[in-house]
C-alpha cells in the first residue's frame, strides 16, 4: 500500500470503521486482550489501546493512525475482538466493520469499508501492557446494548433461591467426568462479608499427579439475595486489579459467574450431574433441539492475509452429535504467520441436569488421553426456532439431521 493510499484508508477507519464480524468459536476461555497492539510496516503505523473489563466481556480504547485517536467500544468474544462502534459511529454493513483474531500476544485485525477490499493488519502486543484488566466504569459503551438485533435469544429467567451470606460458606466442588479437574471453593463468613479462596486443580490422566493451575481469591458483597464477586489472581494479582462478578444459589448448588461464563460447585460428595429424568424443562429442550444443526461463520482475505472462523454443532435426532468450531488466520507472504485452531468431535448426546439446570451432554468417541471425553453445551432454542445461543454465541438452524 502507498503513502497516500495508507493516509485514505487510515482517515476513512478514523471515521467509519466500526463493527460485528461474527466469529463464533465456542470455547470456553476468554483471551485477556488490554494493552497496546501496534502495527509497523514500511514506514505506516496503526495502534489499538484497549482496556478489557473480563467480567463483562466489553472492551473500550482508542485507534490511532496518523496521528489521531479514535474513541473505539465492543466486545472480547471467545478469540475475537469485536468493534462495535468507533467514534459516534455503530456498526453496520454501509459503515463498515473491524475486528480482530487473537492468539496469545498476536491479533490480526481486518477492517472492511463498503466497495473496497479489506484491509487486514497483523498487530503485535507491545510487552507488558496487557499484565491487567480493567474494570470499565459506566456508561463507558453507552449505546452498545442497543445496537443488539433482536435476532438475539434472551436468556430465560432462572430458578435462582435467594440467599443469605452465610448459605454460600464453606466447602465447594466441582469434579470432571474423568476426574482429571477439580475446582474447590473455600468461604469463610465474617462481619457480613463472604472471603475465601477459589483453586483449579488438574490430575495427570495416567500418571494421577495433582497440580494447582490457579488460585483466585474472593470477596464477596450480599445484594438481592446473593453475593457482588470481585476475584483477583493471587499469584500476580492483587485487589485493586479485581474483576468483578456475581455469586448465586440454585437449590443445593453455588453458581459463580465471571462475565459470560459461569461455574456451578456442589457440596462435597454431592455430584454436580444429575438425571434429568421426570424434568419438563429438560424434555422441552430435547424436544426443541432434536435433528437440528446449528452454525455460524465468517470470513475475510486481502493483501495475501486471511481471516475466518466457523462453529457448527449437530444434535441429530437418532442421538449422534457432531461438534466443530475453528479459528483461523494467515498474514500472508514468505515471512507470513499462520495461528488459529481447529477442533472437531462426534459422539452422542442427552440432556442431563448440570447444577440443577438441563443441558446439552456429549460424550465424544475416543480416547481421554487426548482430550475430555465429555462436554456439557448451555442450548437456548429462539422461540420461533430460527437458531439458539449455545454457551453465549448466537448460531442460526442452518439444517437438519
Amino acid at each position: 500500500m502507498t503513502q497516500t493510499a495508507w493516509r485514505k484508508e487510515a482517515a476513512g477507519w478514523a471515521l467509519l470503521a466500526a463493527a460485528i464480524l461474527s466469529v463464533a468459536c465456542a470455547r470456553p476461555a476468554t483471551p485477556l486482550v488490554a494493552g497496546s497492539w501496534v502495527y509497523a510496516e514500511n514506514g505506516e503505523s496503526a495502534e489499538l489501546r484497549l482496556e478489557h473489563d473480563t467480567a463483562t466481556g466489553r472492551v473500550v480504547g482508542t485507534f490511532v493512525a496518523l496521528g489521531k485517536e479514535t474513541p473505539i467500544s465492543g466486545r472480547a468474544d471467545a478469540s475475537a475482538l469485536v468493534v462495535e462502534r468507533v467514534g459516534d459511529v455503530a456498526a453496520s454493513a454501509d459503515n463498515g466493520t473491524m475486528a480482530g483474531v487473537i492468539s496469545g500476544n498476536q491479533m490480526i485485525l481486518t477492517i472492511s469499508q463498503p466497495g473496497q477490499d479489506p484491509v487486514i493488519l497483523p498487530l503485535t502486543r507491545r510487552p507488558g501492557s496487557g499484565s491487567r484488566s480493567t474494570a470499565l466504569a459506566p456508561g463507558s459503551v453507552a449505546g452498545a446494548e442497543s445496537d443488539k438485533t433482536s435476532t438475539e435469544t434472551p436468556p430465560p429467567p432462572e430458578a435462582l433461591t435467594p440467599s443469605g451470606p452465610e448459605a454460600f460458606a464453606g466447602s465447594w466442588e466441582a469434579v470432571s467426568d474423568d476426574g482429571t479437574t477439580t475446582e474447590t471453593a473455600e468461604l469463610e463468613l465474617s462481619d457480613g462479608i463472604v472471603t475465601g479462596i477459589i483453586r483449579s486443580l488438574e490430575r495427570g490422566y495416567y500418571s494421577g499427579r495433582v497440580t494447582m493451575n490457579a488460585e483466585v481469591a474472593v470477596r464477596g458483597t450480599p445484594r438481592g439475595g446473593g453475593l457482588d464477586l470481585r476475584a483477583w489472581n493471587t499469584q500476580n494479582g492483587s485487589p485493586e486489579s479485581a474483576v468483578t462478578g456475581r455469586a448465586v444459589r440454585r437449590g443445593e448448588y453455588l453458581i459463580l459467574r465471571i462475565g459470560d461464563g459461569e461455574t456451578g460447585y456442589a457440596r462435597p460428595g454431592t455430584p454436580i450431574v444429575q438425571s434429568a429424568e421426570g424434568s419438563a424443562e429438560a424434555s422441552a429442550l430435547a424436544q426443541a433441539v432434536a435433528g437440528r444443526i446449528y452454525s455460524a461463520s465468517a470470513q475475510a482475505s486481502g493483501r495475501g492475509a486471511f481471516v475466518g472462523s466457523r462453529v457448527r454443532l449437530a444434535l441429530c435426532a437418532d442421538g449422534s452429535i457432531e461438534f466443530s468450531a475453528s479459528d483461523l488466520a494467515g498474514t500472508g507472504g514468505a515471512e507470513g504467520v499462520d495461528m488459529g485452531d481447529a477442533t472437531a468431535r462426534r459422539g452422542q448426546w442427552s440432556v442431563v441436569l448440570l447444577t440443577g439446570t438441563p443441558v446439552i451432554r456429549a460424550q465424544w468417541t475416543g480416547t481421554g488421553s487426548s482430550y475430555s471425553l465429555t462436554r456439557y453445551f448451555r442450548v437456548q432454542p429462539s422461540a420461533g426456532g430460527s437458531g439458539a445461543r449455545v454457551d453465549g454465541t448466537e448460531l442460526s438452524a442452518t439444517g437438519s439431521c
